[in-house]
């Protein structure tokens, strides 16, 4: 057989290796993933369960329920997520790990298709399936992190696919575009970020040979299929603030992004530069001024009475750097809560106007000289001063560092916390996925020997439910230690214990007293004093690990061990990237690849730098959960990179070989 005739067959078989190793990627990394503990805040109110809550409603059919503070500061994109996955039965973990197993097969395929090589595609796949900060013991938690990382990992596939005509067919590719980018920018408060990214994607057909020369016809002609799926995109945005509208009286779809709350932040933010300090955009100091100029921001004097001393101190734990005070991640919550106390969030127009009218004084008393303000135009983020460049410059470095996989990741399991009334109906709408309890029960039973029929008394410590110790009935130790006496010497005691560690005191008859840590108890004989405490039995014994729970930690295990694999990918893709815009350069010719490496090396250069001022001026933020949405698409950027470099030197291996 000649060589022509095998190169179809060769090319099959390499076609069915990739779909084979594709296959079982996808598969390994649901189980892998699905297998791990979910982590379950039922009082994290902010977070996790305000999620579970508005999905919660949306699947009950009460849209996002009744109208407070929270209803519309955060997107309904993850609640709609969480809801769809009630209504088709699937337990959270299991959801989260096949929507990110689609997402991250889409994009393998579109790219695999546009540069025509399933090797490519595959190797893309393996890239978004195993990187580390996958699996970080955060992950796991209910918020909307890595389901905003899938989304827009789909959102770019389906640009390119719109704009490249590869991947899928047009129509469909264009409503897939469309849905997406609605439900990204529902998801989260900053999706802008993405927007020049996907505007530079749309504009590769003007790439293609010959696609200016019909003039500006042909060039609208080209951009008309993404223009279609950012109307559907807008459609379907403006049909969310519609039916706020209808349900809650206003015309929005988040309350943080309306323009009057940003509004009212800006100013009050600008009307404390005087006063700020690192991290408290709106100090103490700032908000005494304000008080005496605004009778609108006078009325949040709630924010310095016990009202705002919780999320100081949920600040303070964060970043010592901000105790006593609002740090800049907590202000705005802290004053929404202040307004909501004073009736100011009866709905959402009343909040709007009573926002504006916030706006307006602070703004006004800039103006009359009575208060000194900052002009600073960059809404949310608190204004900067130069001596703080050096901060942000640091920022983006750190955040650098964790982009490119230079941060220790952190695989346990966290425990989770149902100290709410309603945490086991929140358990139930998440389909009852497995989690690690706070507190595990704990038994220990033996027996007791002091003088005679002295007996001993426990203590629980911090964290423990300690039940009543039981004594019964002992005749093998009187036998054993011929002493009538010990007729009732054996015990059972059960407690309620927190993981790390489940501290009790056992006290005796003569006032001495001796710590124990039920968790780490073990069998056999334990001396304290002149007395002798014997355990049996300790339980319960814990469950084997399943096999899916052994597949899972081995699957983990292997993502963390490739962390100096992706750290060398990054460094190459990018050197690849910036080699494919020098040659364009040169060439003075724009090349799919060299418009792609604009696009993402763009969207990753954007989220170091709002992830940098934010870290700088607000809050901690350079970290894996907060760089985690950009990671994947610089993963898409090293494989294509990385085969527009290699592809002419390949290209001329095989000519060699032929």
């Amino acid at each position: 057989m000649s060589a022509a005739e095998m190169a179809p067959r060769r090319g099959r078989r390499n076609d069915q290796l990739s779909t084979a190793v594709g296959a079982a990627l996808i598969i390994g990394f649901v189980i892998a993933f699905a297998a791990r503990p979910v982590v379950f805040f039922s009082s994290a109110g902010l977070d996790d369960a305000l999620f579970m809550r508005l999905g919660q409603s949306l699947a009950s059919g009460r849209w996002l329920g009744p109208y407070d503070q929270n209803t519309l500061v955060k997107g309904m994109g993850f609640p709609a997520f969480l809801a769809l996955s009630n209504v088709l039965g699937l337990p959270f973990g299991l959801a989260l790990a096949m929507f990110h197993a689609a997402c991250a097969a889409f994009a393998a395929h579109v790219v695999g298709r546009l540069l025509s090589s399933r090797f490519m595609g595959v190797a893309l796949l393996a890239s978004l399936l195993l990187f580390p900060t996958l699996y970080m013991g955060d992950q796991m938690r209910v918020i909307r992190d890595l389901f905003y990382t899938s989304l827009g990992v789909a959102l770019v596939a389906a640009a390119i696919a719109v704009a490249s005509r590869r991947g899928a067919p047009r129509p469909l590719a264009i409503g897939l575009a469309g849905a997406l980018g609605a439900w990204w920018w529902l998801t989260r408060e900053e999706g802008v970020w993405l927007i020049p990214t996907l505007a530079v994607i749309a504009a590769l057909p003007l790439v293609a040979p010959g696609a200016l020369r019909k003039g500006w016809r042909g060039a609208v002609t080209a951009l008309a299929p993404s223009a279609a799926a950012a109307a559907i995109a807008v459609g379907l945005v403006a049909g969310v603030a519609a039916i706020n509208a209808a349900v809650y009286g206003r015309f929005v779809v988040n309350e943080i992004k309306d323009d009057a709350f940003e509004g009212a932040l800006s100013a009050v933010q600008e009307a404390s530069a005087p006063y700020a300090r690192e991290r408290v955009p709106v100090p103490a100091a700032a908000r005494e001024q304000m008080y005496r100029v605004s009778p609108a921001f006078a009325s949040l004097r709630h924010l310095d009475g016990p009202g705002g001393a919780g999320l100081k101190s949920v600040g303070c734990e964060a970043d010592p750097r901000i105790c006593g005070d609002f740090g800049g991640g907590w202000f705005f919550w802290a004053m929404r809560e202040a307004a909501a106390a004073t009736g100011r969030h009866r709905s959402p127009d009343e909040a709007a106007a009573f926002y504006s009218q916030l706006e307006r004084e602070v703004e006004d008393a800039c103006e009359a000289g009575r208060l000194k303000c900052t002009d600073w135009h960059v809404p949310l983020v608190p204004p900067m001063r130069a001596n703080q460049l050096d901060d942000v410059a640091l920022s983006m470095a750190n955040t650098t560092r964790v982009m490119f996989f230079h941060q220790p990741y952190w695989t346990g399991v966290l425990p989770s916390e149902l100290g709410a009334p309603d945490a086991e109906a929140l358990l139930a709408f998440l389909n009852h996925p497995a989690y690690t309890p706070d507190r595990l029960r704990r038994q220990v039973s033996g027996w007791f020997v002091g003088r005679d029929a002295e007996w001993f008394e426990l203590a629980p410590g911090a964290g423990v439910e300690l039940q009543p110790v039981t004594r019964s009935f002992s005749p093998d130790l009187v036998a054993h230690f011929s002493n009538p006496a010990l007729t009732d010497q054996r015990f059972a005691l059960a407690a309620m214990c927190p993981l790390e560690a489940c501290p009790v005191t056992l006290r005796l008859a003569d006032g001495a007293s001796f710590p124990i840590d039920l968790n780490r108890l073990e069998l056999g004989p334990h001396k304290f004093g002149r007395a002798q405490l014997f355990v049996d039995a300790v339980g319960p014994e814990p469950a084997r690990p399943l096999l899916k729970t052994r597949f899972s930690q081995a699957w983990v295990s292997f993502a963390v061990g490739l962390t100096p694999l992706f750290q060398a990918l990054a460094v190459a893709g990018v050197a690849s990237a910036l080699a494919v815009l020098v040659m364009a350069a040169a060439r003075r010719r724009l090349t799919l690849a060299a418009v792609l490496c604009v696009a993402l090396g763009g969207a990753v250069a954007a989220r170091i730098l709002i992830l940098g001022l934010i870290d700088a001026l607000s809050f901690p933020a350079a970290n894996n959960v907060y760089a985690l949405p950009a990671i994947p698409l610089l993963l898409i950027l090293c494989v294509i990179a990385l085969h527009a470099a290699l592809a002419p030197a390949a290209a001329r291996l095989r000519r060699r070989k032929s």
